[in-house]
């Protein structure tokens, strides 16, 4: 007996997408016959899996199978996903190379919001090279894995789409850097096009996301909830930075604990022997990151000291229950710190110091660094300037509104010539683009110091005082550059010109 097999005929969602399909698939270019053979291809996978959501459901080397080595059937999964007509899984977002097809589909299904990028990029100095990238990887990447057109993604659509990313295991650590990287830029494109209303937040910007991130190697579920729920009860009254520095120390004594206290498994189980263990412990570490093996300072060492104090002070005035029974920490455990007052650099060194910063390429660095020199700022200060801060008073000359700062006060700071200069040489640079919300209230802000569409924070600056110095020649007695940092003046009021805020080395 012959068995004729009759092909499965598409649900009529499939009938839908094989017609659209076959209206857009124009946008991929090709001559004729290709596009001939992209439909047929289409079809015949369609026979196949007849649902695609289905289809997306299979294992991942399944998946790959099926589209790998059909070089005209990518198109079509592609197609269904940057039209929202299914939604795929981060882990396949992952491991599959996007190609062509992706940037296409964006392109010529969302001219307008392409064409809103595009303009946005132009508006905060991205290239358009950059920006096809942002569009061709980040942008689909937030389609296709959240079944959104670009014009109704949300902040929490993309902040879904990061902690995917984040918190996969798919594919390589490059690949998963490279999305993330792409999402934090179209966000920012988003951002400055006025499609969404929160702009990407700084790498190192703290969060209950960080902070759980931070505490995740603490193996014991009652000590990290513990530190978790103090955190983010303190966040409510102390700032971001202040926020990163408590959660660094106390993420430090809960890798303590569970390396070398493993059974203590909640906070009040702790004793004085635990606290002086981790206090002679910290006193004899060496640094994390970029130092290398060098031991951590005395600073560093307090710090540790004074926030475990607090931590456990606060949670027994509170009542919590996981307080320990008596005090376990005391002013006695907290080390003297050294004296540490700044010298002033002699006027031959720091006269080669301003002209190397003279030198520098970095254009934030050279005119950040000099308008500090000029008039007293802190860094902070300096990078929270906004666009209306320098006011012309005439006869009087211009004056630098310096915003509420570290010592919550606003002053009035004159300007000199060459400070005045570097101004416009930066401003010359700037380029128009969306006000961002202030980190202190959340106000939109037009900042000065504004590059490719974020606020720009110390790092550069710091960098190009470290340079300056290099370049500079400046070294100590065994060979190393010195240190030297810019302070502010006693009385940053006065006239730069009669007390400057000088750099000085320690």
């Amino acid at each position: 007996m012959t068995i004729i097999e009759v092909p499965v005929a598409p649900v009529i969602g499939q009938i839908e997408l094989i017609d659209a399909y076959a209206a857009a698939h124009h946008l991929l270019g090709g001559s004729i016959e290709y596009q001939r053979l992209r439909l047929r291809a289409a079809r015949r996978f369609l026979e196949r899996h007849p649902d695609l959501g289905v289809w997306m459901n299979r294992p991942i080397p399944q998946r790959l199978a099926d589209v790998s080595g059909h070089s005209s059937v990518w198109p079509l999964v592609t197609f269904a996903m940057i039209s929202t007509s299914i939604q795929a899984d981060a882990e396949f977002l992952l491991v599959k190379g996007f190609g062509h097809s992706m940037r296409r589909w964006v392109t010529g299904l969302y001219p307008d919001e392409t064409r809103l990028l595009h303009d946005a990029a132009g508006r905060i100095n991205i290239s358009t090279f950059q920006a096809d990238a942002f569009i061709a990887e980040g942008l689909a990447f937030a389609i296709a894995f959240t079944g959104k057109t670009p014009a109704t993604l949300t902040e929490a659509d993309l902040d879904r789409c990061r902690t995917a990313v984040r918190t996969s295991t798919a594919g390589t650590p490059a690949m998963r850097k490279s999305r993330a990287s792409k999402l934090f830029g179209v966000r920012k494109l988003l951002f400055e096009a006025g499609l969404v209303d929160c702009p990407p937040a700084r790498r190192r910007q703290g969060g209950p996301l960080t902070r759980q991130g931070r505490l995740a190697v603490i193996h014991s579920p009652e000590i990290r909830d513990t530190l978790v729920a103090y955190l983010d009860a303190r966040a409510a009254v102390l700032r971001p930075k202040t926020m990163d520095k408590l959660t660094s120390a106390l993420g430090m004594f809960g890798e303590f604990l569970t390396d070398n206290c493993p059974d203590v498994a909640s906070i009040d189980k702790l004793e004085r022997r635990h606290i002086e263990s981790f206090l002679a412990w910290t006193a004899t570490r060496t640094c994390r990151n970029y130092h290398g093996d060098r031991p951590v300072g005395p600073f560093v060492t307090a710090h540790a000291a004074i926030v475990l104090r607090g931590f456990l002070d606060d949670i027994t005035e509170w009542g919590w229950p996981q307080a320990p029974a008596r005090r376990l920490v005391f002013t006695s455990d907290i080390p003297k710190q050294p004296s540490m007052l700044p010298r002033a650099l002699a006027p031959d060194v720091d006269q080669a110091l301003m002209t190397a910063v003279a030198g520098l390429a970095d254009l934030f660095a050279r005119v950040g660094l000099t308008v500090l020199r000029g008039t007293g700022l802190r860094i902070g200060e300096l990078l929270d300037l906004e666009l209306d801060s320098i006011v012309d008073y005439g006869p009087a000359g211009s004056w630098l509104r310096v915003p509420l700062g570290k010592l919550n006060t606003e002053r009035m700071v004159p300007l000199d010539a060459v400070t005045l200069a570097v101004f416009d040489e930066w401003f010359a640079h700037r380029h128009r683009q969306r006000a961002l919300p202030h980190p202190r209230d959340g106000r939109a802000t037009d900042f000065v110091f504004v590059e490719a569409g974020r606020h720009l924070g110390p790092a550069r600056i710091q960098k190009g005082l470290r340079d300056a110095v290099r370049h500079a020649g400046l070294t100590g007695p065994n060979g190393s550059p010195v240190r030297i940092v810019l302070i502010s003046s006693a009385t940053p009021t006065r006239h730069r010109s009669s007390t400057p805020a000088c750099p000085s080395r320690r």
